[in-house]
Order: C-alpha cells, then sequence, then structure tokens
C-alpha cells in the first residue's frame, strides 16, 4: 500500500517502536490477561496499533531512519522524552482536557489508570517527530517549537481533524490512499506554516497570534474552510480531500506523501 520497497518499511516500523518504547507498552498490555474483559484489552491493542502504524508511516515520509536507523531513534527519543517532560506547560487547557477520553479506562474496568493516560497521550507525542525536524531545520529549541507547533495546530483545528479521521471506515482501498494522501498534507502544512513563523523571529520565540495577523487573507480562508470541516459532525473522505488542499495550497508548499492507510490492498 505505501507503493515502498518492504526494507524501506521495516526501517520505518523500527524506529517508531523504539522511538516511543512500544514493546514496554505491549508488555504492560500483555499483563492484563485474564484481569480485564477481552474486547477491552484488544482495544488497547488497537490504539497501540494504529497509532505506530501513523508514525511508521511519519518515518516512511521523512526517509532519514532509512539512511542512518540509530541515528534517526537517538534524536527523535530525545525529543520525545523533551516533549513528554513539558507537555502540561505546551497544550491549551482545551486539548489537556480531551487528553483522559482518547482512550478512556472505565470505572471498574481494571485497566490501570496509568496504562490508559500513556496511550491517551501517544498520538500528541507523536508529534515530537515533525517537532524535532523543525527545530532542527530553523536551529529552534525542541519546546519552542513546540509551542509555535501547537499553537497553528490549534488556530486551524488539526488536532480536531486528526481526532475525527479515526472515524472514518475505509473498507475501499482507494479510500485508504486517499485518507493517507490528505493526513500527510495536513501534517506539511503544518510543518511549513511552523517553519515560516519561526523563521520570521530571530531568537526562535514567535507569537503565533500575530505571525498568523500579519498573514491576512492569505491564512484567513483557509483556516474558516478547515475550522468549518473540524466542526461538522460527520467527517468524510472528501471533506478532509477538501481541507488538506487548503492548508496544502495556504502553506505554498506541497510534500509528497507515500500511500497508505489501515489493512491492506483489495484481494
Amino acid at each position: 500500500e505505501a507503493g515502498r520497497p518492504t526494507a524501506d518499511v521495516a526501517y520505518a516500523f523500527l524506529a517508531a517502536r523504539e522511538v516511543f518504547a512500544l514493546p514496554k507498552l505491549w508488555a504492560r498490555i500483555d499483563a492484563l490477561d485474564d484481569k480485564v474483559a477481552g474486547d477491552r484489552q484488544i482495544a488497547l491493542y488497537q490504539a497501540v496499533r494504529e497509532f505506530l502504524q501513523t508514525q511508521t508511516l511519519w518515518f516512511l515520509r521523512d526517509g532519514a531512519a532509512i539512511e542512518d536507523l540509530a541515528g534517526a531513534i537517538s534524536r527523535h527519543t530525545k525529543a520525545v522524552a523533551a516533549l513528554s517532560e513539558a507537555l502540561n506547560d505546551l497544550l491549551s487547557p482545551e486539548r489537556q482536557a480531551r487528553l483522559p477520553a482518547s482512550v478512556a479506562a472505565p470505572a471498574g474496568s481494571g485497566v490501570p489508570a496509568d496504562l490508559a493516560s500513556d496511550i491517551a497521550r501517544l498520538d500528541v507525542l507523536g508529534q515530537a517527530l515533525p517537532v524535532s525536524t523543525i527545530a532542527d531545520d530553523t536551529g529552534t529549541g525542541i519546546i519552542d517549537a513546540a509551542r509555535a507547533y501547537f499553537a497553528i495546530g490549534d488556530h486551524f483545528r488539526l488536532a480536531d481533524l486528526a481526532e475525527k479521521t479515526k472515524t472514518i471506515a475505509t473498507p475501499d482501498y482507494y479510500d485508504r490512499l486517499a485518507l493517507a494522501e490528505a493526513e500527510g498534507q495536513l501534517g506539511a502544512a503544518a510543518a511549513a506554516f511552523t517553519r515560516e513563523a519561526l523563521k520570521s523571529q530571530e531568537n526562535g520565540a514567535v507569537d503565533v497570534g500575530q505571525w498568523i495577523a500579519g498573514k491576512g487573507e492569505r491564512l484567513g480562508r483557509a483556516r474558516a474552510t478547515l475550522i468549518a470541516i473540524a466542526q461538522d459532525p460527520t467527517l468524510t473522505v472528501s471533506r478532509l480531500t477538501v481541507a488538506a488542499g487548503q492548508s496544502r495550497g495556504s502553506s505554498g508548499r506541497r510534500r509528497p506523501s507515500p500511500r497508505g492507510r489501515r489493512g491492506g490492498p483489495p484481494a
């Protein structure tokens, strides 16, 4: 589905697995055998599996892990650790409030609260990958880059769109390709906006609101479209494609995304 050699996918998979210490997380879920309902345990595995697929696709797009696996793992592991420590200071109150709901542990389910919390934080910690790359490209510290990246994501409601993509059923092979392409374009646009904003300030500390206001109409139309789509209760592949097109056009950049999404190609 990704249209890439098996070896490339293996490198990207290994990078994602090690950067986020997923074997330790799987072991904690394994330890719930005979302690929680089977469907609840499977839901935890599924949440980690979908996260792993998303991050594997990111490493495929980025390509650095294929050239230098050990270096990519080392660099991004440090970024994940830094982001984890500062997460409460970086996320808006609204984003923080939504975290527990991502993989909530129902009362009496037997799922440890700390495990449910760690799985719920995965998607946010996954942003350490583009953030660390942006920091390297702009000569900015991880925390300053993350603060700008999250502020731009909040402005364009990208987190809401990303969350809603999980609800889209994609039984068709080409729908999966379109969905992966749209997600890649949204991520590339957010990174492009963040790079531009950070490069506008020599010290790396940027007022994102002021930077966005200075762009006027260029970003205004894109933001209006993205907010309207994010607020719609039903997100479809076609609507997400429109959102991605708006963001791509406004960023002034087009970054190719590999094909791929949950499941395999049609028989």
